[in-house]
Parts: C-alpha cells; sequence; structure tokens
C-alpha cells in the first residue's frame, strides 16, 4: 500500500499512467484478469474480472 501512495497521480495535471501500471501489475500477481483502456495520452481505466457471479460495476473518482 505504501508503495501505491507514492505514485505520483495528482490532479491537475492527472496523468495516470504509472498508478494504472502499477495495479494491472498487482492485479496480474494475484491471478485477477485486468485490462487497461487508455481514454487519452496519460489517463487510463483497469477493468478487471473476479469470479463468475452476476456482474457488478463500481466507479472510483
Amino acid at each position: 500500500m505504501q508503495h501505491l501512495l507514492r505514485i505520483p497521480s495528482d490532479n491537475p495535471p492527472g496523468d495516470t499512467a504509472a498508478i494504472t501500471g502499477f495495479i494491472h501489475q498487482y492485479l496480474a500477481e494475484h491471478g485477477i484478469d485486468s485490462r487497461i483502456i487508455v481514454t487519452k495520452p496519460g489517463i487510463a481505466n483497469i477493468v478487471a474480472t473476479v469470479g463468475e457471479g452476476d456482474p457488478h460495476l463500481i466507479l472510483n473518482g
């Protein structure tokens, strides 16, 4: 958690590339499938799938 909190992701400028990459790698290391969706340069979202139950949507901003 400390490493995650040290990754710059201030807004502005809103560059989320480094923190998105870190989270994507963390999920992969824990067996969670995820993909990065780049919405514009430096701005990205992560979509992850856990389990096979009913779909849920979680937003965080």
